[in-house]
């Protein structure tokens, strides 16, 4: 979702003035990390918070820069906290420095804000002008972000699996539900047609009903997905998440959590299958409760098949 915000930043930007590959870094140690202060890019939902528990249970100083219209004001009450609008990326560096940030962690959903959110201040205006020949959806995009928050200002950014391993999807059966043999067909296929979707860069997920793929997810996301497919008869399907080849590790891993499974039982699907190791599951024992109310499958998948 952060590349589609800079992809209409950018737009915002030319009408204004005018009318590689990734590499995971390993793993950081989590003592040396201790002795960083991490600032917190938040968006919306449970993973801001998950890394701010993280955090405190480990003694770690932190900051958090809370997007406004993003994030639920309620939600870091008593948190050394500032609210700025996603385009004021000028601001957002210069309290992260002031605060004494050093490591940065982004985290969270990023809905479509209104255009005043949008609107870019004169550090992002020069982002875009640097960048401007990068094609639109290209996830080139992120990786160039993180390079001039990491060289032109001294951050180092962090991926959520550095700070939470225990959100990363594991290998296997969650839950009471297994899949069946049908179920297992439509994963193959799911995860072939979900693969397709690295080629243009506009989503990670997929669904699958009798070996046919019924929908890609685009840029709206994981959530529309499912509320088209609530919309088609008959129910029954399988939704498959994996992480993308060119996809920028340290900000956009796939997720699923508990809103993920309730759409996909809204949607009538038998289950989900989700990249184990390369991607995040937010509140697992609620997604697990979910899935079993449901009696939905829950499953960890690699790229080579269940």
């Amino acid at each position: 979702m952060l590349l589609k915000i800079l992809q209409q930043m950018r737009l915002l930007w030319k009408s204004s003035i005018s009318s590689a590959r990734i590499h995971l870094d390993p793993f950081v140690n989590p003592i040396w990390m201790m002795l960083r202060k991490l600032g917190i890019l938040a968006g919306g939902g449970d993973l801001p918070l998950e890394i701010i528990k993280a955090c405190q249970e480990k003694q770690r100083d932190f900051f958090v820069v809370a997007f406004d219209g993003q994030t639920n004001p309620t939600d870091f009450l008593g948190i050394p906290t500032k609210r700025l609008r996603l385009g004021a990326a000028g601001t957002v560096i210069k309290y992260l420095k002031t605060e004494g940030c050093h490591e940065l962690i982004f985290a969270g959903s990023i809905k479509k804000p209104g255009l005043n959110e949008l609107r870019p201040d004169f550090w992002t205006s020069k982002f875009l002008a640097r960048n401007g020949s990068l094609g639109l959806g290209d996830n080139s995009i992120l990786s160039a972000l993180i390079h001039d928050l990491e060289v032109r200002e001294g951050f180092k950014v962090v991926g959520v699996e550095q700070l939470v391993p225990h959100l990363v999807a594991d290998s296997g059966v969650y839950g009471n539900h297994r899949p069946n043999q049908k179920d297992y067909e439509n994963i193959s296929a799911g995860i072939e047609g979900a693969l397709k979707l690295s080629g243009n860069d506009k989503g990670q997920a997929c669904v699958v009903r009798n070996g046919n793929i019924i929908g890609l997810e685009d840029h709206l996301g994981t959530d529309q997905l499912l509320d088209r497919i609530a919309t088609q008869n008959p129910p029954e399907g399988v939704l498959v998440k994996i992480k993308q080849a060119s996809q920028e590790y340290r900000i956009d891993l796939p997720t699923i959590g508990p809103k993920t499974v309730e759409k996909a039982a809204a949607a009538g699907l038998c289950g989900i299958a989700v990249e184990a190791g390369r991607a995040l599951v937010i509140d697992r024992k609620k997604v697990i409760s979910l899935a079993n109310k449901h009696k939905l499958f829950l499953l960890g998948i690699t790229q080579n098949g269940p």
